[in-house]
């Protein structure tokens, strides 16, 4: 197995990971808390500024009020209205006051002074019906709206000093002398202050052109939050964004006896700024740390390592069967302990190595022997291997194999070459075993087939025996299997299938298969109802040939007569050799007709009768192995019985054609006789 790293890499990386590892975390934790603490003390720092600014501008508010309220002293004989409007008169010439009027307990303006305009004095003007003349009779001050004239924001402020027959004053203020310091805040380099009214109207802003234009502020989080609560944290603004939708952090105050708000913001990536360089600081100091922590674990593992790299060196030689290197290690550890039992070991490995080799190479030569012993044996009884892929139909053979199939290693091992050496009669056989076996999920199979060997066209008998390999799935994918040349022992088994039912003179059925086919007739007639013939002959003047010339002329005869009767037949009808010079034939499907049935049975009878009785010409060979022909005449004996295939049975049947014939003998032979004409016995 390939090693993926090395020991000095790991310790490296392990000791590196931990100690940078927490260098890492360490500066992590402290930027995050520094980051935490920063925003905070900038938040407050903000907060401090926006409510200083908002708690300034309620005081010069509350002193303008003050100022409006306070009394002098005038000379005696005036009514509490005269007083009241030489006050007025010295108001005149404070710079905030940009208008200031004197209305007498029914609401008719007495007198208004500017330091702007001519004082109008009694001019009669009805104003009870203002909004600041009815909240000041109610008992209340009054403090209007934030309003623009001649591109300026002003308020009225109206109340009532002194007795009521002193009148109600109102005095029109301009905000600018209020909010004048609201622009000069300066945070950062490019933070700044604003003022929004109760509704999110921009008051002050360092930006005139924005207040001159009426701009709201109320789509901004922050402003919309604070007019919602003016009494929650600014630390709570974590989306405020200025008028350019850039994140910025903030603060507000609320101005006294108005309810004004004051901002003051930062942009984040500005406010930020000190949090950034200290990042840059502690990335810094940990780059350093984790060089320095690597530098050393180079200089530590690189001397522990030394005694395991001579234990590895060890161990690779151990492998490569070098025993005669002992490891050398002197640390006084476990691992000089380690490394002398690698030694004893290899000594113990390069003995038993040795012993090991002997074996092996004794075991090698029987295996060797044995398989050529096994290769004997598969050439000498024609056993021969063969494997094939059924996915692509490719196969391959052992020599043996191509040896009985009679092809050499050029010869194409497809499945067409295969169905080219099996035998066309057995083709189809073989290829519906083979469905058959893969439908079914049979594992085995085996076949006896004939093939046309290659090289020589030769047809030789195989025995084939097949085991089908299946996949998970139940797809087939290969089949293993031998392979045999039974050729010579096929043709033992028809020889002794022969022997077992032919006569071997004459090559005619014997009695055993006769009998067999008269069993099988007599089924099929019961099923048509037709009739059956069985004649029973036996040759006349055969004995005398037989002593004169010998059995061998007499042989020569019998095989002469088989012929004879073999031609007068049909081919589904049988001739067969009982034994000696006795012969049957059968004759099967006649017709349903008795009468007809005897008739055709008596025509090949009196046609048998005739052939057999020609002269036989016998040519053999007598002394000095000269070849001569003897001529012999041989008359037969026919005994025949003419029975119902569904009504008769074989033995009566056989009995009855064996007692006509020997009637046909007694009556002087060369004679034709029917059962019928044979008294019962």
């Amino acid at each position: 197995m390939p090693v993926t790293g090395s020991l000095f890499k790991k310790y490296a990386l392990f000791f590196g990971a931990l100690v940078g590892g927490s260098l890492l975390i360490s500066g992590l934790l402290d930027v995050a808390f520094s980051y935490q603490d920063n925003k905070q003390a900038l938040i407050r720092l903000q907060q401090e500024k926006a409510r200083s600014a908002a708690d300034r501008i309620g005081q010069h508010l509350f002193d303008l009020e003050q100022k409006i309220s306070s009394t002098v002293a005038v000379p005696n004989g005036l009514s509490n209205l005269d007083q009241r409007m030489v006050e007025i008169q010295l108001l005149r010439r404070t710079a905030a006051i940009r208008e200031i009027a004197l209305l007498d307990p029914q609401g008719i303006e007495v007198l208004r002074v500017s330091p702007f305009n001519a004082d109008v004095l009694r001019s009669g003007r009805d104003r009870s019906g203002e909004a600041a003349f009815q909240q000041v009779k109610s008992g209340k001050p009054y403090r209007s709206p934030v309003y623009f004239r001649d591109n300026s924001l002003y308020m009225t402020v109206a109340m009532s000093v002194g007795p009521e027959a002193s009148g109600i004053t109102v005095a029109e203020i301009d905000l600018q002398f209020l909010l004048a310091g609201i622009t000069k805040i300066k945070v950062g380099d490019t933070g700044h202050a604003y003022a929004v009214d109760t509704q999110g109207r921009l008051i002050a802003h360092p930006n005139i052109g924005l207040v001159l234009k009426h701009s709201s502020m109320i789509d901004l989080p922050q402003v919309r939050a604070a007019i919602q609560d003016a009494t929650q944290d600014s630390g709570e603004f974590v989306d405020a964004i200025d008028l350019d939708g850039k994140q910025v952090l903030t603060a507000f105050g609320v101005i006294p006896y108005l309810g004004w708000f004051v901002f003051v913001e930062e942009p984040i990536s500005q406010a930020f700024h000190p949090l950034y360089a200290q990042a840059v600081r502690s990335a810094l100091l940990i780059l350093v740390g984790m060089v320095a922590t690597v530098l050393a674990c180079v200089a530590l593992v690189r001397q522990m390592v030394k005694p395991i790299h001579a234990l590895r060196d060890g161990a690779k030689l151990i492998g490569r069967g070098v025993f005669d290197q002992p490891i050398t290690v002197h640390t006084g550890d476990e691992l000089e302990e380690l490394a002398g039992e690698f030694n004893r070991m290899s000594s113990q490995l390069h003995d038993s190595y040795t012993t090991l080799e002997r074996k092996v190479a004794q075991r090698t030569q029987e295996l060797t022997e044995s398989e050529r012993l096994l290769r004997q044996a598969q050439r000498i009884a024609g056993l021969g291997s063969f494997t094939c892929n059924l996915k692509t139909g490719v196969w391959t053979s052992s020599e043996v194999l191509d040896e009985v199939l009679g092809i050499d290693k050029a010869y194409e091992r497809t499945a067409q070459g295969w169905d080219a050496l099996v035998h066309p009669d057995d083709l189809p056989a073989v290829k519906e075993a083979f469905k058959s076996a893969v439908l079914d999920k049979k594992k085995a199979m085996d076949n006896v087939l004939r093939i046309i060997r290659h090289h020589d066209r030769a047809e030789r008998w195989v025995h084939g025996l097949g085991r089908v390999e299946f996949a998970p799935d139940g797809t087939v994918q290969s089949l293993h299997g031998t392979i045999q040349d039974i050729t010579e022992r096929q043709q033992m088994e028809d020889q002794v299938r022969q022997l077992a039912f032919y006569d071997p003179l004459t090559e005619l059925p014997n009695r055993r298969l006769l009998n067999d086919r008269l069993n099988q007739m007599l089924i099929a007639g019961r099923r048509t109802g037709s009739y059956g013939a069985l004649m029973f002959l036996d040759l006349d003047n055969f004995k005398p040939l037989n002593d004169r010339y010998g059995h061998a002329v007499g042989d020569r005869l019998l095989i002469e007569v088989a012929q004879r009767l073999t031609q007068c037949v049909r081919k589904a009808d049988t001739v067969s050799r009982f034994g000696g010079d006795e012969f049957v034939v059968m004759l099967c499907e006649l017709s349903n007709n008795r009468a007809e049935a005897t008739l055709q049975a008596q025509v090949v009878a009196e046609k048998i009768r005739a052939s057999l009785s020609e002269l036989y010409s016998l040519p053999v060979r007598i002394e000095g192995n000269t070849l001569t022909t003897i001529e012999h005449r041989c008359s037969v004996s026919i005994g025949v019985m003419v029975f119902n295939c569904a009504e008769a049975m074989a033995d009566h049947i056989l009995k009855g054609a064996d007692a006509a014939m020997y009637q046909a003998k007694d009556a002087g032979r060369n004679l034709v006789r029917l059962y019928a004409d044979v008294a019962p016995s």
